[in-house]
């Protein structure tokens, strides 16, 4: 099959903006960004065109770096909010546990189907001001949809 012109003149551009150094690691990101936008034939084709340049060869170990290094960052902070997350519910039961010394195992099961931090700590301070079990289980019940209920 010949080759398509517009992909010679791609490739020309390409060439181009990598001999000058016209483009930086934004450009490219923003390159990269609008290919995906682009129908998967067209996208291909920049891809490939990216992957044999030597320039974005060494552009694309810096965006790997990079992205691993985002991953890492995403990790932490993923960490941090399931250990915020871990405290709160502790909280919950430790409270539920002094103030009405006991407690139905299912709640620990309905407190770990709230996964937002905000939500849950509402909950927290709605059941320090509850006056009963009942009452208590019947917040958690509406917090977490009836999730006690199943």
């Amino acid at each position: 099959m010949p080759e398509d012109p517009a992909d010679k003149e791609l490739k020309q551009l390409v060439d181009f903006m990598f001999g000058s150094e016209l483009a930086d690691d934004e450009q490219l990101q923003e390159v990269l960004q609008m290919a995906m936008r682009m129908p998967a034939e067209e996208r291909e084709k920049i891809f490939q065109l990216l992957n044999t340049h030597p320039v974005s060869q060494e552009w694309g170990k810096r965006l790997a770096e990079m992205a691993k290094r985002e991953g890492k960052n995403e990790g932490k902070l993923e960490g941090k909010l399931e250990g915020m997350l871990e405290e709160t519910r502790a909280a919950i039961l430790d409270y539920l546990s002094s103030r009405f010394s006991e407690y139905p195992a299912d709640v620990v099961i309905s407190l770990d189907t709230i996964s937002d931090l905000e939500k849950l700590k509402r909950l927290r301070r709605e059941i320090f001001k509850s006056n009963s079990l009942p009452e208590t289980l019947a917040l958690i019940a509406r917090a977490t949809n009836g999730a006690r209920d199943n």
